[in-house]
């Protein structure tokens, strides 16, 4: 049972990075480095958690299928489902 757990969380693990990823795609961009008042682009955790909250606030994030994948808690989900069914193989 372990196994599947730890399996299950490397999984979540790889959909949170896609998710991560995905906050920086052309659709989004600026969102994980976003450039400062002088120019530089800087590491922005704020604009993560606020994206982060997003599903919880707007009920967009879970109907609309374009912004699916922008909602770290379904491709979170999907990732553990995966890494759950990776170990049953």
């Amino acid at each position: 049972m372990e196994l599947y757990i730890k399996n299950g969380l490397i999984g979540a693990l790889i959909g949170f990075i896609v998710y991560l990823i995905e906050l920086e795609s052309p659709d989004l961009g600026n969102i994980v480095f976003r450039t400062d008042s002088s120019g530089n682009k800087v590491f922005s955790p704020e604009s993560i958690l606020n994206m982060m909250k997003a599903p919880f606030k707007f009920s967009k994030f879970w109907t609309d299928y374009k912004l699916i994948k922008t909602n770290w808690i379904v491709l979170c989900g999907i990732g553990f489902l995966c890494g759950v069914g990776y170990t049953v193989t």
